[in-house]
């Protein structure tokens, strides 16, 4: 077997898989009918078929994504449309950055473009038909710009540092892991300060009786801020949300406005242990060194298959080169990673037990769990699934589970 032929194999049973998945999801969903029996009266009939709606909305257009994902893939590997793009540039430009630029630029910008038709429907049907979407087209498309430059400005430098290694550096591939790992160091600091407020509005949150128990809670955990801020996150969508950002002194605990207009004090404060939860944890530090690791053995896989000639010819292409070799790759490996998402999300849902069991010793079981109720119930999750859709799609717990825990700790504390 050739490797278009493995290439074709597997972006076919990987698309097979989820289209599986989100069946067994979809069936799943359609069956629940009714409220699940301990949150009865917690959750009304209607909220609960709203829910429902979403996600079976949210289904179909996944099944469309993956499909014109595999399309664009094979499009490019298996179809010859790589090979044909590398030979215009070739004709071009002799010089391998403008080419490996361009390369990377007419690809990923063309998937980005194919891809656009349907970021509008999630956007501006499915969002705004289920009562979230507040975006406009036009900061939509500002959105879009934005992080246009942003590739441009940062993503592209990155680009060529990478493939100077990869031509220049014996056993590249450790020093391009290595290189990950401070790029993710970088950008967890500069985050806060310099692309988040590209994007939101970001405003200290007034003085005030939650102010006052939110600084003591942090004062109790010995977490040292660079403040506490609301952002504009209604601009855009309806759902709330609520995080620290940071490394180092720069810091920051984040609230949604959205969040701040749903729940009551108790519960921002609950939400607000959870999120220390990963701090006391470590969860971003080691977050950044399992990506790093992972990275880096990405990038050895890379060096063991590049130079196979089979490879460096994939998609017609003859005159093949780092650039060329980078693009096959990149364009691969999300089929590549999407069998490690098991492993992965069970070890962030784990992280996620953690934060939510510190939480409920830090505040209250009671306080987080009236709070997940609110933004399940809010942001239109249901609290039913399938469970091996879960395991491939979710980093979070599945909403019943955390409930149940949060109940049994609940219990356990004799209240």
């Amino acid at each position: 077997m050739g490797v278009e032929q493995i290439i074709v194999l597997l972006v076919a049973l990987t698309t097979a898989l989820h289209l599986w998945l989100d069946q067994r999801e979809a069936r799943t969903l359609r069956r629940a009918t009714d409220v699940p029996s301990p949150w009865n009266g917690q959750i009304t009939p209607e909220q609960h078929q709203r829910a429902v709606a979403y996600h079976l909305d949210r289904i179909r257009l996944h099944r469309w994504q993956l499909l014109l994902a595999a399309t664009l893939t094979l499009l490019w590997l298996a179809g010859g449309l790589l090979g044909q793009v590398d030979a215009l540039l070739r004709s071009l430009t002799s010089d391998w950055r403008l080419h490996a630029l361009g390369l990377f630029a007419v690809v990923f910008g063309f998937n980005a473009l194919a891809e656009l038709p349907l970021d509008l429907y999630r956007q501006f049907d499915i969002e705004q038909r289920h009562g979230f979407n507040r975006m406009s087209p036009a900061l939509f498309f500002l959105d879009r710009v934005k992080l246009l430059m942003l590739s441009v400005l940062l993503g592209a430098p990155l680009l060529l540092a990478l493939l100077w290694i990869m031509r220049h550096v014996p056993n590249w591939w450790l020093w391009a892991g290595l290189g990950l790992g401070l790029v993710s160091l970088l950008m967890g600091w500069i985050w806060p300060i310099l692309i988040a407020p590209l994007f939101n509005r970001f405003s200290p949150l007034p003085d005030g009786p939650l102010k006052a128990r939110i600084e003591a809670l942090l004062a109790r955990e010995g977490f040292h801020a660079d403040g506490i801020f609301i952002i504009d996150g209604s601009r855009r969508s309806s759902h709330g949300n609520a995080y620290f950002t940071g490394l180092g002194k720069n810091k920051r605990i984040v609230f949604y406005d959205t969040l701040l207009e749903t729940l009551d004090d108790d519960e921002i404060l609950a939400v607000l242990a959870h999120e220390l939860g990963h701090y006391r944890f470590h969860h971003v530090q080691q977050g950044i060194v399992v990506s790093t690791l992972l990275g880096t053995l990405l990038f050895w896989l890379a060096d063991q298959v590049m130079h196979q000639p089979a490879f460096s010819h994939l998609g017609g292409v003859t005159t093949p080169d780092e650039a060329t070799r980078l693009v096959s790759f990149f364009l691969l490996l999300p089929w590549i990673t999407s069998w490690l998402e098991p492993l992965l999300n069970a070890w962030s849902r784990r992280h996620e037990f953690q934060a939510d069991r510190h939480a409920a010793h830090l505040t209250h079981p009671e306080w987080l769990r009236r709070a997940l109720l609110k933004l399940y119930r809010d942001n239109a999750t249901p609290l039913v699934g399938d469970r091996l859709h879960s395991l491939f799609h979710d980093t979070h717990p599945p909403a019943r589970l955390r409930l149940q825990e949060l109940d049994r700790l609940q219990h356990g504390a004799g209240t």
